[in-house]
């Protein structure tokens, strides 16, 4: 499972997660991060934790149109980079080498590494694993209440399902890239990445362990199906008291933690962009800036511009 990554989508990190993340062996593990007060890379740095940790400021992800993948309430405004946006942003355009990435929700639970893993040896070439795949070819606005996100941002025939688990193949991620150089923006996940895969013929199947991603089912706890994956069980020390239950060893590295310490997050566009981006031979600043009107920005702007704008719509960076 060595090109496969597991990647959790949470506010921000919990110990349970962390915790139970780090005893697995077979996947790379991510947590991409919404908020942006802490610097989690640095607070963990002193641990031997194979978790890497992804966090973005909110402007470079607009920057390059990672936004707007989470339908907006209260609670998440319009236009606000989280962790989804974020991980389109990490898994799209900057680390492209993974055949597979299963994006996890933090209110998923899920027993172990092997009910992830055995989902893997079922469908080895899939493109998309969702728990459903509806489709709408007719445009008919009734039935699903987001049907519009589609109507308003891609043609005919739209597609949607339940998306707190599932996972995507390279080939689907590098679609949504295209989408998003494109129209500089997302848009709803729960039928962006499902009509992407429909529109491109791509491998869709709905494992039966993923049947029980739900909206809002409220579970018996004494009688889950273990080999499945359980959407929603929001409170974690339920998830770690099923686990010790059924004798599934998790480890407390992250429990020794001083919060007390935690450092600022303080985003550095250069390291951003320029430690995965190499900017085009003879590239000019000053020359750049004048055909552009970008008199007044400074250098982390000029390249922000450049990878955002400049690149796609062959700006001139040179006399």
């Amino acid at each position: 499972m060595s090109n496969i990554a597991i990647v959790l989508l949470t506010r921000k990190p919990d110990n349970i997660w962390l915790n139970f993340l780090n005893t697995f062996n077979n996947y790379d593990i991510y947590v991409v991060i919404d908020e942006n007060i802490y610097d989690y890379n640095l607070l963990y740095s002193s641990l031997n934790t194979k978790i890497k940790f992804i966090q973005f400021d909110n402007d470079y992800c607009k920057l390059f149109g990672y936004k707007n993948f989470v339908y907006p309430t209260k609670d998440m405004p319009h236009n606000k980079p989280l962790a989804w946006d974020k991980a389109m942003l990490y898994f799209c355009k900057i680390n492209t080498l993974y055949e597979k990435i299963w994006l996890i929700e933090d209110d998923v639970f899920f027993l172990n590494e092997d009910v992830i893993k055995n989902i893997d040896n079922k469908y080895p070439n899939s493109d998309f694993l969702v728990p459903f795949h509806d489709i709408n070819y007719n445009g008919n606005l009734e039935g699903w209440q987001f049907w519009f996100c589609a109507k308003e941002n891609i043609k005919l025939p739209w597609a949607r399902s339940m998306t707190c688990a599932c996972r995507l193949s390279n080939k689907l991620l590098q679609k949504i890239k295209e989408y998003v150089d494109i129209n500089k923006t997302l848009f709803f996940h729960e039928t962006m990445m499902n009509t992407l895969a429909e529109h491109n013929k791509y491998i869709i199947n709905n494992p039966e362990e993923l049947s029980s991603v739900h909206y809002n089912t409220i579970w018996n706890l004494d009688e889950l199906n273990l080999n499945n994956l359980y959407h929603p069980i929001k409170d974690y020390t339920k998830h770690l008291k099923i686990r010790i239950e059924n004798n599934i060893d998790i480890n407390n590295l992250f429990d020794i933690i001083d919060y007390n310490k935690v450092e600022k997050f303080k985003p550095d566009i250069n390291l951003f962009l320029i430690s995965y981006y190499k900017l085009p031979d003879g590239f000019n600043f000053c020359c750049y800036r004048e055909n552009n009107g970008l008199k007044n920005c400074s250098d982390e702007k000029v390249v922000a511009h450049w990878f955002s704008t400049g690149i796609y719509n062959k700006l001139k960076y040179k006399d």
